[in-house]
C-alpha cells in the first residue's frame, strides 16, 4: 500500500513511468509485427518456392534491358520454368494545364503463361 501511496503523491513521476512503459510496449509490438511480416511469413503468391533469379538484374543492382528478340530466345531455350514474365520500365510525363509536368516511372509486365 505504501508504494501506491507514494506513486499517487508523485504524479509527475507516475505519469512519466507509465508513458515510458506504454511507448516501450507499443514500439516492441510494432517491431515484432514488422519482423514477423517481413521474415517469417511467406510471400503472397502461389508456388513462391519455385521462383528463380531475375537474369536482368546484376549483382550491383543495375538492370539490363533485353530486346524483344532476346526475350523470345530465352523463353524458347529454357524448360526449367513453368512460366516467364518480362518487365519493362517506361517513363511518362504527366502534367496538368498551368502546372509543370512530372516524370513518372511505370512498369509493364507481360501476362504470359507458358
Amino acid at each position: 500500500m505504501s508504494v501506491l501511496r507514494a506513486l499517487r503523491n508523485s504524479s509527475g513521476y507516475t505519469f512519466v513511468a507509465l508513458l515510458t512503459l506504454a511507448l516501450g510496449i507499443g514500439v516492441n509490438t510494432a517491431m515484432f509485427s514488422l519482423i514477423d511480416a517481413v521474415l517469417f511469413r511467406s510471400v503472397p503468391f502461389a508456388h513462391a518456392e519455385s521462383t528463380g533469379p531475375d537474369p536482368g538484374e546484376h549483382r550491383q543492382g543495375e538492370w539490363r534491358e533485353f530486346a524483344e528478340a532476346e526475350q523470345r530466345e530465352i523463353r524458347a531455350q529454357t524448360d526449367a520454368f513453368e512460366s516467364l514474365t518480362s518487365l519493362s520500365r517506361i517513363y511518362y510525363s504527366v502534367g496538368e494545364p498551368g502546372r509543370p509536368a512530372e516524370r513518372v516511372e511505370a512498369v509493364t509486365a507481360s501476362a504470359e503463361n507458358v
